[in-house]
């Protein structure tokens, strides 16, 4: 599972890190990213590797692998069950473990038979009393959360935290922080708005993907409208007249707003064309032999 990582501003600069080239530098980052755990393991399959972190870039991912191992950047580590993987060994010097996520690793499961020092078995993994502290003379990565974003939902050994919100380690800090649920939640708790839901259908909202600023812009949108008696009816009526007035706008809350009192109005139509002299003179005609 991929996760957000953080890199200091020392990190351009650093002497080991200058003497690769731009796409090995590159793959290194994304390594951080899509590492299987907090100790910085990865399956050794370049290819997947590129398809993950440089997938539009014609480029060797086999040799950039082999430029970053040579480096000391990666390490070639085998896991109990015979299989082969990179290990970013200076990944968890650099920030706080999270222990429920690595577990889900196949190598912190099974364990490593060679490989660097640093790699962990499950009996290690489980006796560190104290997370690792960032090294001050190592700019490659800062300090990370405390536990995982993407565990927001505790494991079945962990107690579950009551109230609507959940508290997590707060990014780039060690400061817990409260967090809002998701939209999709938030969703499901409103209530029912006659006015909000006329609008969305109105507008072709998709409220699942809807992001804060948008459901911002709705909410003001909404509280116009029902601030001048706007109905359902009404948003509907002002939403099929906005899109007969401008076919080429794209229709949304703020906008069938502020033009409210426009598509109130029909459409302006083209005034008929002036008849030409050749016209009137043939209309006097046809009048004559009446």
């Amino acid at each position: 599972m991929a996760r957000m990582r953080y890199l200091k501003p020392e990190f351009w600069t650093d002497a080991g890190i200058v003497k690769l080239s731009p796409f090995a530098r590159l793959l290194y980052m994304g390594c951080w990213n899509f590492a299987l755990c907090d100790q910085g393991h990865l399956p050794d399959d370049p290819f997947s590797l590129r398809l993950q972190i440089l997938p539009a870039d014609d480029v060797d991912a086999q040799a950039l692998v082999e430029e970053l191992v040579a480096a000391g950047k990666l390490r070639r580590i085998t896991a109990r069950d015979g299989r082969r993987y990179l290990h970013a060994h200076r990944l968890p010097d650099h920030q706080k473990t999270d222990k429920r996520w690595a577990a889900r690793c196949p190598v912190c499961t099974v364990g490593v038979v060679d490989g660097p020092s640093g790699a962990t078995s499950p009996e290690a993994e489980g006796s560190q009393s104290d997370p690792p502290v960032p090294l001050p003379d190592s700019p490659e990565l800062s300090t990370s959360p405390a536990t995982s974003p993407e565990l927001s939902e505790p494991l079945p050994d962990s107690p579950k935290l009551s109230g609507t919100h959940h508290r997590r380690g707060g990014e780039g800090s060690n400061k817990e922080q409260l967090l809002a649920p998701a939209s999709g939640e938030r969703e499901r708790r409103r209530p029912r708005d006659d006015l909000w839901d006329a609008i969305v259908d109105a507008c072709h909202v998709d409220t699942t993907s809807m992001t804060g600023p948008a459901r911002g812009a709705c909410n003001r949108a909404v509280a116009e409208l029902r601030k001048i008696g706007a109905s359902p009816g009404e948003i509907a009526r002002h939403a099929e007249a906005f899109r007969e007035h401008w076919p080429g706008v794209t229709l949304t809350p703020s906008a069938l707003v502020r033009r409210w009192s426009e598509v109130g109005q029909p459409p302006p139509r083209a005034a008929p064309a002036a008849p030409t002299p050749h016209a009137t003179l043939w209309a006097q005609a046809e009048r004559g032999r009446a």
